[in-house]
């Protein structure tokens, strides 16, 4: 009797980690997938990875607001087109992240764009021969606080002082 009790003990020993471990099993990993955290979009275009997209308008004009993260060890040319008024600008992807559109950095400005806050108006972005990323991109103004510093005329202002 003691001998059919301890192998108990030891069978169920060696499974209760087991059982208790194996629900990763079935259960999805939230840590493998990317999603948005914020107000932007995402996207991949060739080996650049287009984060966190957004558009901040003063009703007029808008802001491109983006990181790009060059996956590889070489500066790249990125075209960013304005889907509204087909505007193309390029601009330089340093390897690793390079960001777009915040004071000190390169700055894209789309002129008359027709797409009050709120909405979504497409950009679309090109690296190489590769076809490209069309984004529906969230137009934001920069009324709210957290965008304030980003809107057309303070990113101008800060590119000339």
């Amino acid at each position: 009797m003691k001998l059919l009790r301890a192998a108990a003990v030891v069978i169920c020993g060696s499974l209760l980690p087991l059982l208790l471990t194996s629900c990763d099993l079935w259960v999805p990993q939230s840590t493998l997938t990317n999603g948005e955290t914020s107000d932007g979009v995402s996207g991949q275009v060739g080996d650049v990875y287009v984060a966190n997209a957004v558009l901040i308008t003063d009703s007029r004009d808008a802001n491109l607001v983006v990181s790009l993260v060059n996956q590889t060890s070489r500066t790249v040319d990125v075209s960013v087109v304005d889907g509204a008024n087909q505007t193309a600008t390029t601009v330089q992807a340093r390897a690793g992240l390079t960001q777009i559109g915040t004071p000190g950095n390169q700055i894209v400005i789309f002129s008359d764009v027709n797409a009050p806050a709120g909405s979504l108006s497409e950009v679309y972005f090109v690296v190489g021969g590769h076809t490209g990323l069309l984004l529906d991109v969230p137009v934001l103004d920069d009324d709210q606080p957290q965008y304030r510093d980003l809107g057309p005329g303070s990113v101008r202002s800060s590119q000339e002082s």
